[in-house]
């Protein structure tokens, strides 16, 4: 009986909150684009606790899809069209807070992501051979890691800004977001 009162003692004080923002995302390949962040998460005591994170680049170009798609060896496309094109990070990450200054936090945040990569195009080749409506999925699971800082507000209470640099480790392609957030607890 003990053991469980104080098992119900500590789910009190743990505290969620909600997390939305922007990201600029630098890519090797694809360059400098704007990506947004959503997420939950949940502070297991004052200094640990775990968030759900998902991060969407619906304007990102994924080149290396495109040399992927199952094409003839013999098209080279030498002009493409983009329909659509989506790339996802969904991350569940453990984190860390140290206090710095009165109302600044060291963040550290360590996990793994699924990240995911759609597009539909058409390919246009030297040859005039034209091949539509081609269609090209790629799903992986990357570790990453993040830091940066948390800053409350003295003027609303339960809200603080998170400002965070993040690296997805994908092979030889290592994407970075640097995330600018509202926090907001609940």
């Amino acid at each position: 009986m003990i053991t469980i009162n104080v098992l119900l003692a500590q789910t009190e004080d743990r505290a969620w909150y909600a997390i939305g923002g922007a990201s600029l995302i630098v890519d090797e390949h694809e360059g400098l684009n704007f990506a947004y962040r959503v997420g939950v998460g949940v502070e297991i005591n004052d200094r640990f606790g775990v968030e759900l994170l998902w991060d969407s680049a619906p304007s990102l170009e994924p080149r290396r899809l495109i040399q992927k798609a199952d094409l003839p060896r013999t098209i080279a496309p030498l002009e493409t069209d983009i329909q659509s094109h989506l790339n996802h990070y969904l991350t569940t990450v453990g984190t860390v807070k140290f206090d710095l200054f009165k109302n600044i936090s060291f963040l550290g945040k360590v996990g793994v992501a699924q990240h995911s990569q759609k597009i539909e195009f058409d390919a246009l080749s030297s040859g005039k051979t034209f091949i539509e409506g081609l269609k090209v999925e790629d799903r992986s699971t990357v570790p990453v890691i993040s830091i940066g800082a948390e800053i409350l507000t003295n003027r609303f209470r339960g809200m603080s800004f998170q400002y965070t640099a993040t690296r997805f480790f994908e092979g030889n392609n290592n994407a970075i977001l640097m995330t600018a957030a509202m926090k907001f607890s609940f």
